[in-house]
């Protein structure tokens, strides 16, 4: 039997008559509202324009200089050209990105929304061909990678917001602490003297007992011992996490008048938030 018997006339073309495959694909446009725009590019053009505007609004302070005559007229007239033209961008590929799912472009007011302006991000655009003309091409590696920083910067800005506090804090209690070990020295040898002279020192004991003023010091923390009372302070120094420099921690002995038992300092803080500070030092107890 010939070849041309054997041919099947009825089959389905095996060739791909798919229109919105090939080159069947609109352009991709910077500068232009016509046409269409898909999530993933709309979302890379957002991020990109948003780095380039970042860029270009710091250049005059590395260029010129803040300080220079004329300096600020020009910035500003210079940072609002850059401003509106971002913005003129925006509105123009959230037009096309209204196209893409074949609606019009006036939608594009809901970008002026917060959170609303997101649908822009989430709505697919439509299967092959609509009103507004042939689909975007396919995403290439970039704009995908540029796209995916979103996600990595919201979710790593939100690991950032959570960390980076504890850390701050866990930090300045960790100073904090080095207060209370220098307090606790001073606190045993204020208790010593008591017991060997039933006073407290004076400024001249001090000075003899390596307790006058200035003498003890750490990295971040420096102790006070008041002459003839013996309360001690430790105040924070500027080396100290902002949450605590200058910060105090008074520690206050006994009175020595029908002094029994145990000779305990009483701690508190007037200006140390109670989070960087032991429990029982804490203005609750």
């Amino acid at each position: 039997m010939s070849d041309i018997a054997e041919e099947n006339t009825y089959r389905t073309p095996e060739a791909n008559v798919d229109p919105t495959l090939g080159d069947q694909y609109c352009d991709v446009k910077l500068f232009s509202t016509q046409g269409r725009l898909g999530r993933v590019r709309h979302i890379a053009y957002g991020v990109g324009s948003t780095v380039l505007a970042s860029v270009l609004l710091a250049l005059p302070t590395l260029v010129t200089g803040a300080t220079e005559a004329g300096a600020g007229i020009l910035n500003t007239a210079y940072t609002a050209l850059v401003t509106v033209a971002m913005f003129v961008l925006q509105i123009m590929w959230t037009i096309r990105r209204c196209h893409d799912f074949n609606t019009t472009g006036w939608l594009a007011v809901l970008m002026f929304i917060p959170l609303v302006s997101l649908i822009f991000w989430f709505i697919p655009g439509t299967h092959g061909r609509n009103d507004y003309g042939n689909p975007p091409p396919p995403n290439g590696g970039g704009v995908i990678a540029v796209a995916l920083l979103v996600p990595l910067l919201f979710f790593g800005g939100m690991l950032a917001a959570i960390v980076v506090p504890a850390y701050s804090d866990y930090t300045e209690r960790a100073q904090v602490s080095e207060a209370f070990t220098l307090a606790a020295g001073a606190q045993t040898t204020v208790a010593e003297f008591v017991q060997l002279n039933g006073r407290y020192p004076s400024a001249m004991d001090l000075r003899e007992l390596e307790l006058g003023r200035g003498s003890v010091r750490g990295e971040y923390s420096a102790v006070e011992v008041a002459a003839g009372t013996g309360e001690i302070t430790v105040t924070m120094t500027p080396a100290a996490g902002p949450n605590i420099t200058g910060g105090r921690i008074i520690f206050t002995p006994p009175s020595l008048e029908n002094l029994n038992g145990t000779f305990t300092f009483f701690c508190m803080s007037p200006d140390i938030e109670d989070r960087f500070l032991p429990r029982s030092c804490q203005s609750g107890n």
